[in-house]
């Protein structure tokens, strides 16, 4: 059984799914932290027990994990109290941070504290690492003030671009070898094994745009590469 881990009204996630019905997909939603049928302890992690789809199944049935989302927010919950939705969302991330890197699966990608989909960086990690991997990248700003902070956004682009996907040691995209290079040791840094980067060219001098740790797989080979893995 495959897990794909999204909200309950990812369209992309279900559509995934149902093309994965061959090797068991189930989609895996918020709201299935809450019914009953979870068992894990912590001196026997192998054998766990967690609720997919409504159903419960045991850890040794999931071929792999797919997360589609970052942490579970409060309006994933609306079967929790209104008053203890931020909490219980907290708890249960939390909770699945362990749970999912308990799992000896492949996870795509493995949780952190700051992110059940990878590192959690913002773009000015990306773009750091971005430089240390040999990438041109652009500058960007943040204000700070004493009563706001702005919200982490990537550098602007209007013209032409560039896409690479990193699934484990292979890389799909039309691009130049020293850029693929790049990416792979800017996936490295960052601990992914999935990821969609944009640049502004395809070529070994291309600038760094953007990183994509939930992509849609939309690509046919991609998508294998992603079953691949998981087998």
């Amino acid at each position: 059984m495959i897990v794909v881990f999204a909200q309950e009204h990812d369209e992309n996630a279900r559509s995934l799914v149902r093309r994965w019905r061959d090797r068991g997909a189930r989609l895996m939603v918020p709201r299935d932290l809450s019914r009953a049928g979870w068992r894990c302890l912590s001196d026997d992690p192998d054998h766990s027990r967690c609720v997919v789809d409504g159903a419960v199944y045991d850890s040794s049935e999931i071929e792999g994990v797919l997360i589609r989302l970052p942490a579970i927010l409060a309006s994933d919950l609306p079967q929790i109290a209104l008053a203890d939705r931020n909490y219980v969302a907290s708890e249960m991330t939390a909770f699945l941070v362990y749970w999912l890197n308990s799992l000896r699966k492949p996870v795509l990608n493995r949780p952190t504290p700051r992110s059940l989909a990878g590192p959690g960086w913002y773009p000015e990690h990306w773009i750091y690492h971005a430089a240390k991997a040999g990438l041109r990248v652009r500058p960007i700003s943040r204000s700070v003030k004493f009563t706001s902070i702005d919200q982490p956004a990537w550098p602007g682009h209007s013209g032409a671009y560039a896409e690479l996907s990193v699934v484990g040691a292979s890389c799909f995209g039309d691009s130049a070898a020293g850029l693929a290079a790049k990416a792979h040791i800017l996936a490295k840094a960052a601990g992914v094994d999935l990821v969609k980067f944009r640049f502004d060219g395809s070529g070994d001098d291309a600038c760094f745009l953007q990183a994509d740790l939930c992509p849609t797989l939309d690509e046919p080979r991609v998508e294998q590469a992603v079953l691949d893995y998981f087998a």
